[in-house]
């Protein structure tokens, strides 16, 4: 019965470590909660709530959501391209 519990847990792992590239849940997680994550999804919440009661939004606070993504995901890509061109040279 053991065996069977280790081999489920071994997969499970083997599962999770394909599916995060390598990283863990954990640090995946930890990488998630930083601040500019917290703004951005706190942007993006206030925009889905205020679209979904049909309240407008002002051209400030658009530019400002508009402003946070772009950043934010400007970021990840820089990150994302310097650690490709770690891993290629």
């Amino acid at each position: 019965m053991m065996d069977e519990k280790e081999h489920l847990a071994d997969a499970a792992d083997a599962a999770a470590e394909y599916v995060t590239g390598g990283r863990g849940f954990r640090e995946r997680l930890a990488r998630l909660v930083d601040v500019k994550s917290l703004v951005t999804l706190g942007f993006s919440a206030v925009l889905c709530v205020m679209t979904l009661y049909g309240r407008e939004t002002t051209e400030l606070f658009n530019s400002a959501v508009m402003l946070v993504l772009g950043f934010f995901f400007g970021k990840n890509l820089h990150e994302t391209n310097d650690k490709n061109d770690r891993n290629a040279g």
